[in-house]
């Protein structure tokens, strides 16, 4: 019988109180752990806690039994047993095979983001966007042993071409460059706690673990436009990295990519955007230099004003674009990472997410959690072919109180998006409620990626919660 652990580190701070961030003292965070069965046998859960020290909290465990290919979610907020300030992490064990979301909220406005659960960690994690002071932006992370034995972690950053030197961080409480993380345990690196870095900092960051331990990490962005998350990356890059889902002038909402080097020399990196089938905007270009170790800024500029390193403001002058991203030249054919930030200023909503290799893809994409007229919440499901030839998608959901929405085709060339928006259409009639999961997955085993957008256009503050599909076998 196949045994899966998930990582997942997440943060609760149900009545308690967050000290050395940039978030206001009185700011409390809650989570939900989305678990979707990816089996056709009924999956038996338990989520295991684990705080800061690395003491398992056994007397708040958690049990759930979910049927073959649907969707549960957790509260971690209604776990009586965990202490009321309780931060710290979660292992979740089961039978079956998993795919997990963790959605993070906290109370300033409504303001939440989207990470994922791990199902192996290791000893090299690499960050692409890292920031201090950044127009208001600052970051945290949160690196999660996911070994058996403590791990000596130590954390490196390097900024950007444009904003100075390499900088190894220093530990402000005791002036070591290594901490020690217990198994199952996290530990929380703030930005704002780190002056080494400068009063402003814009780069990237590796973490290693000095003793080889397994180790998984989540990236917080903070700032004017709300709560942005992605996750740290456990692989070695990859030459060329896919973004399904770039918009700039889309209802107000622009994007960026982060794209990090990761090699051990500079290279030459070109994106190619291209428009999704029946959406806005005109194919370009852009192309910047990132040194090793270094990342570069894709996207934000280059849409608001002509440049000489991209012509996308020439072929979209201040009008919309809703398309793809992929990396069409890279000189020194060096490994790549990146992280796609959305967001629109105006009415304070921003997601991200991490940029897909190639080489990790394959015919069928799962999503754990798909909703419509959630509490005003729902989801759009984003698909990109990066096969060499045309595809068809075909997207079949869960079922939820007795109902299962019809399938979803999508027909896509290579490079291309095609976008499902859900709003009024998975419930049984127009406006009834659908919380559920979709499995996606493409005709002649063409290799394919999708990002989830959930959504809720009513409330203020930051409702937009942006993750990654999981690829998973056909």
């Amino acid at each position: 019988m196949k045994r899966t652990m998930v990582i997942v580190t997440i943060l609760l701070l149900a009545l308690g109180l967050l000290g050395a961030t940039s978030v206001a003292a009185s700011t409390e965070y809650d989570s939900t752990i989305n678990i979707r069965n990816m089996e056709n046998e009924t999956a038996n859960v338990v989520i295991q806690f684990y705080n800061l020290a690395g003491d398992h909290l056994a007397t708040a465990d958690v049990a759930l039994q979910i049927p073959p290919q649907t969707m549960a979610y957790y509260f971690v907020l209604q776990n009586d047993n965990l202490p009321v300030d309780f931060r710290g992490s979660a292992v979740v064990a089961s039978d079956r095979e998993l795919v997990i979301v963790h959605n993070l909220r906290i109370n300033l406005g409504e303001q939440g983001a989207s990470t994922s659960g791990f199902d192996q960690g290791a000893a090299v994690v690499q960050l692409p966007l890292i920031m201090r002071n950044n127009g208001g932006y600052t970051t945290w992370f949160s690196v999660q042993n996911a070994g058996m034995a403590a791990a000596e972690v130590r954390v490196e950053f390097f900024a950007g071409a444009d904003w100075g030197n390499d900088w190894v961080w220093v530990n402000p409480a005791d002036q070591t460059n290594t901490v020690t993380i217990q198994p199952g345990a996290a530990y929380y690196f703030h930005q704002a706690d780190m002056p080494q870095l400068g009063e402003r900092f814009v780069g990237s960051a590796i973490v290693t673990a000095l003793n080889d331990q397994p180790l998984v990490s989540s990236v917080i962005q903070e700032g004017p436009a709300g709560l942005f998350a992605y996750d740290g990356f456990t692989t070695s890059g990859s030459a060329t990295v896919t973004v399904p889902l770039f918009q700039y002038y889309n209802a107000g909402y622009q994007s960026s990519v982060q794209v990090q080097n990761v090699g051990d020399t500079a290279t030459q990196v070109t994106l190619t955007y291209m428009p999704g089938p029946g959406l806005a905007g005109n194919a370009c270009t852009e192309t910047h230099m990132i040194e090793a170790d270094a990342s570069e800024i894709f996207g934000f500029f280059s849409f608001i004003q002509d440049t000489a390193y991209s012509d996308c403001y020439t072929q979209n002058p201040g009008t919309p674009f809703v398309g793809s991203v992929f990396v069409s030249a890279n000189t020194a054919n060096q490994p790549l990472m990146g992280v796609v930030n959305q967001m629109n200023s105006a009415t304070i909503k921003s997601g991200a997410y991490n940029a897909f290799d190639p080489a990790e893809a394959t015919a069928c994409v799962a999503a754990p959690i798909i909703m419509d007229n959630n509490s005003n919440y729902w989801t759009s499901l984003q698909i990109m072919n990066i096969g060499a030839e045309a595809t068809t998608v075909t997207v079949e959901y869960s079922e939820y109180q007795g109902h299962t929405p019809s399938d979803d085709v999508l027909t896509l060339q290579p490079n291309e998006m095609g976008a499902l928006l859900h709003l009024d259409q998975l419930g049984p009639a127009p406006g009834q409620t659908y919380i559920g999961s979709a499995l996606a997955c493409a005709t002649g085993n063409a290799p394919i990626v999708g990002v989830v957008n959930q959504f809720n256009a009513l409330a203020a503050g930051d409702t937009l919660f942006v993750y990654n599909a999981f690829n998973v076998p056909n």
